[in-house]
Order: structure tokens, then sequence, then C-alpha cells
């Protein structure tokens, strides 16, 4: 059963019942209309769960709008049954339209967000359809059946959302997903940080585009971070891992480079052990030394330097070879 905490009198969180990682929080915004930031999946919380806590928070079991922080799998694939059960409108950056035809159809294998850390980091897939077909049915199978549903509100950067006791301004941050974006409650505080970091195993556009949009949530005036998983945080403390992550990113590439100039050509698993271990780098901390993730950001780093001009990639016997320029 998910659990229901309360961060002020009319914010809840409620936590799936699952691996936190499996799901994403959903929060509860109580005023004379309920809203939703994010909706699970159709498995959990499901809106048979939403009800039963709407009932034991004494509210009317109405549900006027859906934010969605970005279009993965545990954070908006519930939206079409949360829709259809209360009527909601559902409101979402306008690029999350483009995913949500995408997932429609999971044999449209190029939607799976998980594509491309999946073909970069193990290479029998990118060889084999008939698995990247079986990995796309069971994962989609394990979060619920997806239904294709209408944007009723397309969002963009510095829209403005009021409801009532919330009045929120719109931040674009992409990296963790292309359409990912931040919900800025000026008056209170507050900042839903979707998954920013420091929960961000993948990035789906480009370490550039990444580091800008941690740029722009340092210099807020918040004092809470209510992030997608797990428990809210101080603003402060939060802080310092954003800042964190970014000195990070510059570490990490310095020591790309450092690895090609003592080593000669790698491939990205090689340079992936010697970047991150014994290091106290954030991305280590956070993805608990799982090396096919350490691969996937390694090849984000090298695609950056690649464009920066610094090094050069060619294939060899089906191995992708980096050596500096």
């Amino acid at each position: 059963m998910p659990k229901l905490y309360k961060i002020t009198k009319n914010l809840f969180i409620l936590t799936p019942s699952s691996n936190i990682y499996s799901s994403a929080n959903v929060n509860f915004l109580i005023d004379k209309k309920i809203t939703l930031i994010d909706a699970g999946t159709n498995n959990d919380p499901g809106p048979r769960n939403i009800k039963k806590i709407l009932h034991s928070l004494g509210v009317s079991p109405r549900i006027e709008s859906i934010i969605i922080t970005h279009s993965h799998v545990d954070h908006f694939t519930g939206a079409k049954n949360l829709k259809k059960a209360f009527n909601s409108q559902i409101f979402a950056h306008y690029l999350t339209e483009k995913a949500i035809k995408q997932y429609s159809d999971f044999r449209n294998l190029g939607s799976f967000e998980y594509w491309e850390f999946i073909e970069k980091t193990f290479p029998i897939v990118r060889k084999t359809h008939f698995i990247k077909y079986l990995i796309s049915f069971i994962y989609r199978r394990s979060f619920g059946n997806f239904e294709e549903f209408q944007l009723d509100r397309k969002l963009k950067e510095g829209d403005r959302i009021n409801l009532g006791e919330f009045s929120f301004e719109v931040i674009f941050t992409p990296g963790h997903s292309p359409d990912s974006i931040c919900l800025y409650e000026p008056n209170k505080k507050i900042l839903f940080s979707g998954d920013m970091v420091p929960y961000t195993p993948y990035i789906h556009t480009s370490i550039s585009d990444f580091r800008s949009s941690i740029k722009k949530l340092i210099n807020l005036d918040a004092k809470l971070a209510i992030r997608g998983h797990g428990r809210p945080q101080i603003w402060q403390e939060e802080k310092k891992k954003y800042r964190q992550f970014l000195k990070d990113m510059d570490i990490a590439k310095r020591r790309i480079l450092k690895i090609l100039k003592l080593k000669g050509p790698q491939t990205a698993h090689k340079m992936a052990n010697s970047v991150f271990q014994r290091t106290h780098l954030i991305h280590k901390t956070i993805y608990t030394n799982l090396m096919r993730v350490s691969v996937f950001w390694i090849l984000k780093y090298l695609e950056e330097l690649e464009l920066e001009g610094k090094i050069k990639s060619q294939l060899i016997k089906n191995k992708l070879i980096f050596s500096l320029k």
C-alpha cells in the first residue's frame, strides 16, 4: 500500500507501494480544487488507491488537474486512467505530446526511453530485434498497459499555473528527459524538482542541456525541494548536491582526457571503471557502482568532448574506439 506523508496542511506526498525507484511519488495539492503532480503508473498508485486517500483526507474525490513533470513510465503512464476516473485535465510540457504518441505502441522501439542506454551498453541488444521487442514488452507489462491521452494544456518555459493556494512557475529543465519541467512556487518557496539531481541515473538529451538545467535551479530562492522519488529535502542541502554535480561533471571530463592521453585509444567500457572507481563523484554514490550506468554517462561525456573537437571516435571491429584528436 502506498504511504501518504503530510508536508503542509495543503500538501501531501504519496510514496509508491513498491521500491521508490520503480515508481514515482504522486503529490497532492489540496485546495478548493485538487491537483496532482505526477500520476505514477497504472499499477501504482492507480485510481482505487487515489480515491481511498482522498476519502481519508475528508475531501471530495474530484481531481481538477494532473501536472506531469516528464514522460517516463513511472511518472506519467497512470495519467489516462486517472483522467478517466476523475475527469481531470492533464498539463505537461508540449514535448510530452510526442512521447505520448510513441508510447501508445510498445512495438515502436525508438520510443522506449531507455533504448539509448540499452543499445549503447548491451551490444547484443543492437543485433537482436527479438530481444528488443521482448524487453520492451516485459517492461511495459510491468508498469501496466499504456493508453494514449490528450494534453489539456501544453506548457512551456515561464508559464504560470494558478491553482488557488499554489501558483507555479514552469521551468523547462531538459536532461533527464527531453520534456522535463520543474515547478517553482515562489511564495511558499517550494520546488517540485521531478527527477533532477541527485536522482537522475540517465540523461536522455545532452550533458550540455543537463548542465544548463541545473544552473537554472541553483539560484532559486527556495526552502524545500520535493523530489520525484524519496522524501522532501531542505533546499540549501539539495543545492549543495547540485553544485557538486556541476563540479563532478567537469572532473569526469578531465579524467577522460587524462586517460586517453596516458593510455591511448579506449572504449567507453574500459574508461568507466577508471573514471568512477575509488572516487567521491556524485555519480558513484547515486548509482551504487552500476557499471552499465557508468558506461552510459561516459558515452554522454564523450559525445560532448567530440563536439568540442577534443577527441574523435571510430568504429573498429564493431567497437567504438575513442582517442585524442
